[in-house]
């Protein structure tokens, strides 16, 4: 789910519902004439101190120059040492203040952080939105994490790795095969079930995100001639 950083107008919303997007790839663009405005005179303010410096820089120079036949005094070269330490820090100050305007026009620009399917558009074009308001959700349907409960019943063969048979609601009676990558610690004091996270790679998106299925626990040490299924729900399905 992206989240707007900054508010203002969304003066770019170039990605649809279905679209497959690449990583970076910009997918909306906020207009905020604050951080046009706040980049261009930090800049200013940057080349203005390097200037001071360079010019700080060339009088030392020629005053050390001075110094060295009697021209000028020890006490005038000080100053110069002291006025180009103060310029070091200004110069600092102004390059941190010139970097937040530029990470403020990134945050303007909303890109996909991960190739994917344009799942849900929370806002259209011209909307006003508020920083923390929702603008896209993205998913990659490649792998499905689907969460689901075991019966305490069958607790013992619910381990990470173990092979997991899947009907999905409008497929029939077709089967996919997942296997369990997280298992909870604990078992559910209201339900008496142990949750489970089962992955399923789901090549070509033909399953799609938010189905429901019932799942079929595979007992890994029976022989498979006699493995047994052990029954257990799965109902939701999840883009990881």
């Amino acid at each position: 789910m992206l989240r707007a950083e900054l508010s203002g107008p969304v003066r770019l919303l170039s990605a649809r519902v279905g679209e497959r997007v690449s990583k970076g790839m910009v997918l909306a663009q906020l207009e905020v004439p604050a951080v046009a405005v706040s980049l261009a005179a930090a800049r200013a303010q940057v080349a203005a101190q390097e200037s001071q410096h360079l010019l700080i820089t060339r009088e030392r120079e020629r005053t050390v120059k001075l110094v060295a036949v009697g021209g000028a005094s020890r006490a005038e070269l000080e100053e110069l040492e002291w006025r180009l330490h103060a310029s070091d820090a200004a110069i600092t100050a102004a390059r941190a203040q010139l970097a937040h305007a530029a990470t403020d026009q990134v945050r303007a620009t909303i890109r996909a952080p991960f190739a994917g399917v344009v799942e849900r558009r929370s806002v259209t074009q011209g909307s006003v939105v508020q920083a923390g308001d929702e603008l896209l959700t993205i998913v990659d349907p490649r792998v499905l994490e689907l969460e689901g409960g075991v019966a305490i019943t069958h607790v013992l063969h619910a381990r990470e790795g173990a092979r997991v048979a899947l009907r999905i609601s409008g497929w029939g009676d077709s089967l996919f095969q997942g296997r369990i990558v997280r298992v909870a610690p604990a078992v559910d004091p209201v339900t008496r079930q142990l949750r489970v996270t089962v992955e399923l790679p789901n090549t070509g998106a033909r399953v799609p995100v938010g189905a429901w299925a019932e799942g079929s626990l595979l007992a890994a040490e029976a022989a498979p001639e006699r493995r047994a299924a052990k029954r257990g729900i799965v109902p939701t399905a999840r883009g990881r």
